[in-house]
C-alpha cells in the first residue's frame, strides 16, 4: 500500500468515527436551543411536545405521518391534537394528552369528565374544533377537558397531573412577572385520556381557577340498597356527604364525595362525571360505584333535577350485567345549596 493510499484511509476513518461525535454536538446544541427559548417566552411545553419539536428542528426533513391529527395557527383557533392511538406501549393509567391549545369557543372555566359519546357530542357542539373519537373510544377511555376561560394575554395554560394516590389535579399555569408575552385574548384549554378496565372514580382536586362558579351542596337526606351476589343478599345504609356542581350551558359536571354510614364495611363513592341537563333535569349516563357496590357490578346512571331554587335531588340505579352473581343497586340523594360556599 502506498504512503498515499494508507494517509486517505487514515483520514476516513477519522471522518466517519468523528462524523456522528459532530452530529450529536449540533443536536445538543439545537436542544439548548430549543429549551432556551421555551424558557424566554415562557411558553410551557409537555415532555411529548419538546420530543417533538426537537425531532422536527433537529431533523427538518422527518415527517411523523397521523401524530398532529391538526394544528392552526395563533391568528385562529391555536388547536395541536394529538391521536390517542400512536404509542402502544403506554401503560393503562398514563395520562394522554388529545388535544391543547389557547383558543376554545369555550370562554367559562369548565372540567369535563366524559365517558360516554352523547356528553362529548353535547360538549363539542360549544366547540366543533375538538378532535373526534371513534364510537369505540368510550369502552376503554375516560376523556378529561379542562377549560381555563378567558385571559387578557398569551402565556396562560392548563396542566393536568395524576397525584401519588390517584387523584387528578387541574391547576392553571401563568406567566411570571415581566415576562413577554402575546397581547391578545385567549382562553386556553387541554383534553387528556385515561385508558381504563371497567368505570373507575375519577377524582378531582381543581385549582380556584377552574371553580369560580361551582356550587356546594350538603347532602341532607340519601339511602342506598344494594343486593345480589353468591346468596341474594341484600344491604340498605344512609348516605352522608357533600355533591360540587358546575354548569356549562347544556352540560353539568357532578363531583361526588359520599359515604355510607353505620356500615360493616367500608361504602364509599369519590368520582366526578359529567351530564347533560335540561330545563332543570339532568342525566348523567355514567359514572363509578366506587366502594357503594360489591363486584361484579355495572358502572352508575344519575338523573337528577334542581327544585326550590336551592336544592338538588339525584335517583341512583346501576346498570345491568350479564355475569352471574351480580350486585346491582339503588338510591337517593337530596342535598341543600350550602349558601356562601366557593367550592
Amino acid at each position: 500500500m502506498s504512503p498515499k493510499s494508507g494517509r486517505t484511509t487514515i483520514a476516513q476513518r477519522f471522518i466517519a468515527g468523528n462524523s456522528k461525535r459532530i452530529l450529536a454536538l449540533q443536536s445538543v446544541k439545537r436542544t439548548t436551543e430549543i429549551n432556551s427559548r421555551t424558557r424566554r417566552f415562557g411558553i410551557y411545553l409537555s415532555p411529548v411536545s419538546r420530543a417533538l419539536i426537537a425531532i422536527l428542528l433537529l431533523v427538518p426533513s422527518t415527517q411523523v405521518p397521523g401524530y398532529f391529527r391538526h394544528a392552526r395557527g395563533a391568528d385562529e383557533n391555536l388547536v395541536t391534537a394529538i391521536a390517542a392511538t400512536r404509542n402502544e406501549e403506554t401503560m393503562p393509567d398514563e395520562i394522554k394528552i388529545l388535544a391543547e391549545g389557547f383558543h376554545s369557543s369555550i370562554n367559562d372555566p369548565f372540567v369535563a369528565v366524559v365517558r360516554d359519546n352523547e356528553t362529548y357530542a353535547a360538549l363539542r357542539k360549544r366547540d366543533a374544533t375538538l378532535p373526534s373519537v371513534d364510537a369505540e373510544f368510550f369502552k376503554a377511555n375516560i376523556m378529561i377537558a379542562a377549560f381555563l376561560g378567558q385571559r387578557n394575554t398569551g402565556g396562560y395554560s392548563v396542566v393536568i397531573d395524576r397525584e401519588a394516590n390517584g387523584d387528578i389535579r387541574i391547576s392553571e399555569t401563568a406567566p411570571g412577572k415581566g415576562v413577554m408575552v402575546p397581547q391578545m385574548i385567549t382562553s386556553p384549554f387541554k383534553i387528556v385520556s385515561i385508558a381504563i378496565n371497567g368505570m373507575p372514580s375519577v377524582s378531582l382536586i381543581l385549582s380556584n381557577a377552574f371553580q369560580p362558579r361551582a356550587q356546594l351542596y350538603r347532602i341532607s337526606y340519601g339511602t342506598f340498597q344494594l343486593r345480589g351476589g353468591l346468596i341474594g343478599r341484600t344491604e340498605s345504609f344512609p348516605l352522608a356527604g357533600k355533591l360540587r356542581v358546575s354548569r356549562l350551558g347544556d352540560l353539568i359536571t357532578l363531583g361526588m364525595s359520599v359515604v355510607g354510614t353505620g356500615t360493616e364495611r367500608e361504602r364509599m363513592l369519590r368520582d366526578s362525571a359529567t351530564g347533560t341537563i335540561k330545563d332543570g333535569h339532568f342525566i348523567i349516563r355514567r359514572a363509578s360505584h366506587g366502594s357503594l357496590l360489591d363486584p361484579p357490578s355495572g358502572y352508575l346512571q344519575i338523573t337528577g333535577a334542581f327544585f326550590e331554587k336551592n336544592k338538588v335531588r339525584l335517583e341512583i340505579n346501576s346498570a345491568a350485567i350479564n355475569v352471574p352473581e351480580n350486585y346491582s343497586g339503588s338510591g337517593t340523594i337530596e342535598a341543600e345549596l350550602v349558601l356562601g360556599a366557593g367550592n
